[in-house]
């Protein structure tokens, strides 16, 4: 069932989604109207078809793998369900209090895990331009009603903070064994460097599937990679018959700041590049 949800002006000025094709930026907007209230749905690509470009001549599924590549969305399976998870989701979208809880796992959740975590329902509507109010609770003030001086003790006592137990810290993402670490670890500097464009799990795994796709087609991993840091590109490319268009000429610096490639990033010579390092 499709649900109303905000957009930003934001929306229509980001450079990342800006290097997806324009259905791909509409399919996105449309995934937050199919999406639950926590930001996930089935990844079905004819079914969301139906539901958000149905007059539309288009391949869903690549568009979507255009989202995940880019960080946007995360395509993930549990137990064989085959799922979606629209990043950042509850940051830029308020949901109905009557909106009903997810009952899709989360990515976190895997195939180990199927007890929901609760959520917490806003009991605001969803309005982008609702004001913030902060509370100031007045109870530590309130005087015990019999006026004993043990109780004016106790107050005067330091009350001891209930300590948190610390989160285990989150593993980074590790490629598969296939994947050369030498490349690997150059690509994943020099996309760290584009602070404008986060590195994700999700994006690293886009990647990777990519670099997978690519590599059954007679590429090797490693010059793919190398091409890509070369270039400052996000993802990597075929060094022939490519059609898709790389990334803006803009994020080559990093590259430069690694290689010392030449001075103008949109004249890069390759291969004289790799030749030299």
């Amino acid at each position: 069932m499709a649900r109303a949800r905000n957009i930003k002006p934001g929306f229509f000025t980001n450079d990342v989604l800006a290097d997806c094709d324009p259905l791909a930026r509409l399919l996105f907007a449309g995934l937050w109207t199919v999406a639950d209230r926590a930001g996930r749905l089935e990844d079905r690509p004819k079914r969301i078809k139906a539901a958000v470009l149905p007059y539309d001549n288009c391949d869903v599924d690549t568009l979507l793998n255009q989202l995940h590549n880019h960080g946007f969305i995360e395509r993930y399976e549990v137990d064989g369900l085959k799922l979606i998870q629209v990043l950042a989701f509850d940051k830029h979208q308020n949901p109905h209090k009557n909106e009903s809880d997810s009952e899709l796992p989360s990515p976190e959740q895997h195939s180990t895990c199927t007890v929901q975590a609760p959520e917490q329902h806003s009991t605001n509507p969803a309005d982008s331009l609702n004001p913030i109010t902060d509370s100031l609770s007045t109870d530590s003030l309130h005087t015990a009603p019999d006026g004993s001086e043990a109780a004016d003790a106790a107050a005067d006592e330091p009350v001891a903070e209930k300590s948190k137990p610390a989160k285990p810290a989150r593993q980074a993402y590790q490629p598969p064994e296939w994947v050369p670490n030498e490349q690997w670890a150059d690509f994943v500097q020099m996309r760290k460097a584009m602070r404008s464009v986060p590195f994700t799990d999700a994006a690293a795994r886009g990647v990777v599937a990519e670099l997978e796709k690519l590599q059954r087609q007679g590429y090797p991993p490693d010059e793919l990679l190398q091409s890509a840091v070369t270039n400052g590109w996000r993802t990597v490319y075929p060094p022939k018959g490519n059609t898709r268009s790389p990334p803006a000429a803009k994020h080559a610096a990093a590259a430069r700041a690694i290689y010392g490639a030449p001075s103008n990033p949109e004249f890069i010579d390759v291969e004289t590049v790799v030749r030299q390092h």
